[in-house]
């Protein structure tokens, strides 16, 4: 098992010391994005961001059944401190030296999907 903060700002290959090879990656071009790859793992259940060849954004989907509640305590957040608190989602905004983390939940508080943003907009 792994903490999602020990991905934030490593390169690909300490990504596959932690949670193994990725199943496929793809370089991401637009207008307003250049030079991004993209990575699935773990049978698509993580999605990780490389922006300037470190994982900067990390979106996790297929969480074991955690409430809301319980990721915030393992991240050492206070429901307190959230800078947005609406109908399952809840979001922080530079904390932990976290650029954003979004959690979003279902209607009974269950974890659907979480966003860590690490460094860029």
């Amino acid at each position: 098992m792994f903490s999602i903060t020990e991905l934030i700002g490593r390169n690909s290959q300490a990504i596959e010391r932690i949670i193994g090879r990725a199943q496929s990656s793809e370089l991401v071009t637009n207008r307003e994005i250049s030079g991004w790859t993209k990575s699935y793992y773990q049978q698509k259940s993580i999605l990780i961001f490389y922006i300037d060849n470190v994982a900067d954004w990390i979106i996790v989907h297929k969480i074991d059944n955690n409430t809301i509640e319980e990721f915030i305590a393992f991240l050492n957040l206070r429901i307190a401190q959230t800078n947005l608190q609406h109908f399952g989602i809840v979001k922080y905004y530079n904390i932990c030296g976290l650029r954003e983390v979004a959690i979003f939940g279902d209607n009974i508080g269950r974890i659907q999907m979480i966003s860590i943003k690490a460094f860029t907009e």
